[in-house]
């Protein structure tokens, strides 16, 4: 309920604050218009006003005095609108501080060696650039003073026109794509480029296609059926190509062959035992395949899907660091040693762990976690896990003290 109340509110301040959002109920009678709204009008009037006294001078008093009642009554309605911004945040800032009553850790200053700042700008750089905000980059890049990544830039513009693309429904620009990159894609096992020909080929046989989109685009260099259907024609065309390529799609592409038997309506489809699941409308879906292709993108690019930015944010703000936060306060409670609570947060920082745990979803883990079925303990890099010739997995340790018949 609460989480449902802080959205609502978010969901209002965020209409309230755009420049030409949609009037926003109040306890007024009349609601008013937005800031955007309020200033065209006001700058019309003036447009007005101009053009009138360059026509005729005589009525330059009435301008000015109805100029200045409407100057009035356009500042009044920004200061309304203004009024309604300020209380939405206000509201808003109360409803967090009620959910998140744990305070953000407490920390020397960060990011003073400039070093240390440059890093942080690229960092900062690159998660707009990876974003598809160009323009906030270039500006983030001359305000910082620093020389914009122009092959990364590049990369990263070429990477979101295919998106845009594939939001359309258009398919070709990452077709291109994963057919000049197929040795790489290959290199990886990567079925983007069969994902790719599968989906058009589904549209193909169970949608009609959008006027703006020619079949004969789809099945060229195929000479034009009267009697073939699209889907049957382009299977032709690219199948056999993919049957080499993609060995791992073998079975999958036979169930495509032979599903244009049944495939007179999505309905029908759905009916048949053997060929439902192609029936889903998922298969035909882009979002997926706009996933899949960022991630190969990336790939190619050498630079993680995700960017640096987005991990930290996404773990910190999902509890992580009240966690911490909340660690820190009971360590400092405890002695260790003779040196106090400091010196038991001293020994920790030393430690290059953290003192507890932080649950991460498994999209978020970059590395396997293993513990010893013998010794309970998690392995380590002088203690990795070692697999036994009858299949069965410890770690190192355990390994040599079974060997020496001390364990």
């Amino acid at each position: 309920m609460q989480q449902d109340a802080m959205m609502n509110e978010l969901e209002k301040l965020e209409a309230l604050s755009v420049l030409y959002s949609q009037p926003i109920a109040s306890s007024s009678s009349t609601a008013p218009p937005s800031i955007g709204e309020s200033l065209d009008n006001l700058l019309a009037h003036l447009h007005q006003a101009r053009h009138t006294l360059d026509t005729n001078e005589d009525f330059s008093n009435y301008i000015f005095t109805d100029l200045k009642k409407k100057v009035e009554v356009n500042k009044k309605r920004v200061d309304e609108r203004q009024k309604q911004v300020h209380g939405s945040m206000t509201k808003f800032g109360k409803l967090i501080d009620k959910k998140f009553t744990n305070t953000l850790p407490s920390s020397p200053p960060l990011f003073t060696a400039p070093e240390a700042v440059t890093a942080l700008e690229r960092v900062i750089g690159s998660h707009f650039l990876r974003s598809g905000a160009f323009d906030i980059a270039d500006v983030f890049y001359s305000e910082c003073g620093m020389q914009p990544p122009e092959r990364e830039r590049a990369n990263f513009t070429e990477m979101h026109r295919i998106v845009q693309a594939l939001t359309q429904g258009d398919l070709e620009p990452a077709l291109q794509w994963s057919t000049s990159a197929r040795d790489f894609l290959q290199t990886r096992h990567s079925t983007l480029e069969f994902e790719l020909h599968r989906s058009r080929y589904l549209r193909l046989l169970l949608e009609p296609l959008p006027e703006s989109i020619s079949v004969d685009a789809y099945l060229s260099p195929l000479p034009p059926s009267s009697v073939a259907t699209p889907a049957y024609l382009y299977s032709r065309l690219h199948f056999p190509s993919l049957y080499y390529t993609h060995p791992q799609c073998t079975s999958e592409l036979n169930r495509l062959t032979t599903v244009l038997i049944y495939a007179r309506s999505p309905e029908k489809l759905a009916l048949s035992r053997a060929y439902a699941d192609l029936a889903d409308i998922q298969l035909r879906s882009h979002d997926g395949l706009k996933r899949m292709f960022v991630s190969e993108w990336c790939k190619w690019m050498n630079v993680s899907a995700r960017g640096a930015l987005r991990e930290v944010a996404d773990l910190g703000g999902n509890g992580a660091l009240a966690r911490i936060e909340k660690g820190r306060k009971v360590m400092a409670g405890r002695k260790a040693g003779s040196g106090g609570g400091n010196g038991a947060e001293a020994w920790w920082d030393a430690k290059e762990e953290l003192m507890i745990e932080i649950p991460v979803p498994p999209n978020e883990r970059y590395h396997s976690v293993f513990a010893c079925p013998v010794s309970k303990e998690q392995s380590t890099e002088k203690n990795p896990p070692m697999m036994l010739s009858c299949g069965h997995v410890l770690a190192k340790d355990s390994v040599t003290r079974l060997t020496k018949g001390g364990g």
